[in-house]
């Protein structure tokens, strides 16, 4: 059952060597070091500065073993930026490099809670009042607390004011590692470029960007991809759930702005604070070498907010791993139960094809767990189990958290087979429960110690199911033969009747025949009212789609001028904000993503969707999945415009 028979690393003493699946860490290495079966923490006992590197990685693959997650150059590519400024005056700000000699370490960096965590206190300004006048009277006492929890690294900074009023801000920048230049953890060579930074919901980053302060949305989470033995390596930043603060803004940009305080502002001039301070060049490419500006690199901003006199701030943020979807359970703050799902990438591509959830649980606490069980919650219309699949898995105890033991985490890659049935396509949850039968919560139940949802995007199947209220449907295939009746070949057989029509725009609004036309070709890109009408009212017809297709590449659907009904031309789930615009602006022909259509006025942001099971309209959000199979309404806002679909 478990992919895990021993702890990659030996040991957590001061300047121990690392054993296991790394080698021993070079003289030159951060000399404090956690780990557990994902990952490992290192820190820099002069500077405070701190790497992740992973141990056995992700459950899901051998690749990424032991490779670097974060570009480990001595002492690291992660610096942490304190901001402080006077709250009648922001002109006056200054900045500080967490751990280095602009402040005063106050607790040198100390392994503890039974090796999971490493903790730093440094006080900023240092101790020396009559080194800067503007300086006088700010005191602010920032812990770094570092943590190991399952895949994933929380980091947390506490800011304590033990001076006059401040604004005080943290800002976090690291530089993944992407390449094989950067991915061993005694790498001292940047790459010669890197990959595009993703971020779910929003789409592929390959320039400079920032986000947040009435801009793009913050993140959820980032991810960089790289290819290493023909399998995906993933690093992501989780900025939002868990318990994480979410930030006020990131800037994605190259590791000489953000990494190494070469900050600039909009006019390309050096920043008044290039270790905070840098805005983004939208021409700046992140995938140029170093030597260019490239190398992309995250900087994730909190604040600057007010802090009162004696009051204390607490931020978390994580580093992780692969495509896991967590939850943590917290006492008092701090994490002590950990559970993960995830399932193989790809998906099949055919429905009735079962594949694994992998689960695992971890007890990152010093207590232990007597009986851990994970239980599948009621699965949605589009899944099933596959025969002779567990619905639920029985961990056993788990022991407190141990550096070198293993029983403290379990993992399960494939007791649970689930199937898409193909009746629904796109993106669908899958919850877990983690409970521990052998206590009860308040509700008079096994208690819950966490709860973690997984959306899974599932292939649509050439199958419709169909009654005869009018649903909204589209049809992401070529078809041998296009016509209605080829199609429905299987209805047509069994003399089942059918009405399939599609709003024309620009037709009369005072002939319905003329304003939703029979349909007598169907195409890819479209959307269509289909109902069946000579079946009891309140049933519903399954069928297979005859010469059903996959599409090999996307085909523009043009809009006219007002409302249209479209669909996207995947079998899964598409993100609206992927879908690409294009049309006339200012006599310019241009081609944009869908949120930015909307800000040129080439489209409304009122997108809709209709739910046949309540009968009525749903809005899409420029931030969500289009469902695969269904038809959505988009307004265009001028004539000549076209939707440019994602490849299928």
């Amino acid at each position: 059952m478990l992919r895990y028979t021993r702890r990659w690393w030996r040991g957590a003493l001061l300047g121990a060597a690392v054993v296991g699946g790394l080698a021993a860490r070079p003289a030159h290495a951060a000399n404090i070091f956690v780990g557990n079966n994902h990952l490992g923490i290192t820190v820099d006992s002069g500077t405070g500065r701190f790497t992740v590197i992973r141990g056995l990685g992700d459950p899901s693959t051998t690749a990424d073993d032991g490779l670097a997650m974060i570009y480990p150059d001595p002492p690291s590519s992660a610096r942490t930026t304190i901001y402080l400024a006077s709250t009648t005056d922001p002109n006056g700000a200054t900045t500080g490099i967490f751990g280095s000699g602009d402040g005063e370490v106050v607790q040198p960096p100390t392994i503890t809670e039974g090796g999971r965590s490493i903790v730093e206190t440094w006080a900023f300004p240092a101790n020396d009042p009559g080194a800067d006048p503007a300086m006088e009277g700010r005191s602010v006492l920032v812990t770094q607390k570092l943590t190991v929890v399952g895949s994933l690294a929380r980091i947390t900074y506490t800011l304590r004011n033990q001076g006059v009023a401040v604004l005080a801000g943290v800002r976090l920048a690291v530089d993944p590692a992407t390449t094989s230049a950067e991915f061993p953890f005694n790498s001292t060579a940047h790459e010669d470029g890197s990959g595009p930074i993703i971020v779910p919901g929003q789409g592929t980053f390959t320039h400079e960007t920032g986000f947040g302060l009435g801009g793009r949305p913050v993140p959820t989470q980032w991810q960089v991809r790289s290819t290493v033995n023909g399998d995906t390596v993933i690093t992501k930043g989780q900025l939002q759930g868990l318990d994480a603060t979410t930030p006020t803004r990131v800037t994605f940009a190259g590791e000489d702005r953000l990494i190494s305080g070469g900050g600039i502002d909009a006019q390309g001039l050096a920043a008044k604070l290039p270790h905070w301070d840098h805005t983004p060049q939208p021409n700046q490419s992140l995938e140029d070498p170093h030597d260019l500006h490239g190398d992309g690199s995250v900087a994730v901003y909190w604040g600057p907010d007010a802090l009162s006199a004696n009051q204390t701030r607490t931020i978390v943020t994580y580093l992780g791993i692969g495509t896991e979807d967590q939850n943590v359970q917290n006492n008092n703050g701090d994490p002590v139960f950990t559970g993960s799902l995830s399932t193989p990438d790809p998906l099949p591509t055919t429905s009735g094809t079962p594949f694994g959830l992998q689960v695992c649980a971890e007890n990152v606490s010093t207590q232990p767990l007597s009986d851990v069980q994970a239980v599948v919650s009621p699965l949605p219309n589009g899944l099933g189990f596959a025969a002779g699949s567990a619905q639920s898995i029985d961990f056993g105890p788990l022991d407190p958290f141990s550096p070198t033991g293993t029983s403290s985490f379990k993992c399960d890659p494939s007791s649970i087979q689930l199937v898409s049935t193909g009746t629904t396509g796109g993106v669908l949850p899958v919850t877990v429960k983690f409970i521990d039968p052998t206590r009860t919560g308040s509700d008079g139940q096994p208690l819950v110690l966490t709860t973690v949802t997984r959306n899974i995007n599932l292939p649509l199947a050439a199958t419709l199911t169909v009654g005869t209220d009018y649903q909204f449907v589209t049809f992401p295939y070529s078809f041998d033969d296009p016509s209605p009746g080829a199609v429905f070949q299987q209805l047509v057989d069994q003399g089942i009747q059918f009405t399939l029509r599609r709003y024309d725009p620009s037709a009369p609004p005072n002939d319905p025949n003329l304003v939703y036309p029979l349909v007598t070709e169907i195409k890819p890109g479209e959307g269509y009212w289909l109902r069946l009408t000579n079946i009891p009212t309140g049933t519903t017809q399954t069928f297979d789609l005859t010469g059903a297709n996959p599409l090999t590449t996307s085909t523009p659907t043009n809009l006219k001028r007002g409302w249209n009904q479209v669909g996207s031309e995947s079998t899964t789930g598409v993100l609206l904000s992927d879908v690409q615009v294009s049309g006339l602006v200012n006599n310019k022909s241009v081609t944009v993503d869908f949120p930015t259509a909307v800000q040129m006025g080439l489209v409304s942001g009122s997108v809709w969707r209709y739910d046949v099971a309540n009968h009525r309209y749903v809005p899409i959000g420029l931030r969500d999945f289009l469902p695969a199979g269904q038809g959505f309404w988009v307004m265009a806002l001028r004539n000549n415009v076209q939707l440019i679909w994602p490849s299928p």
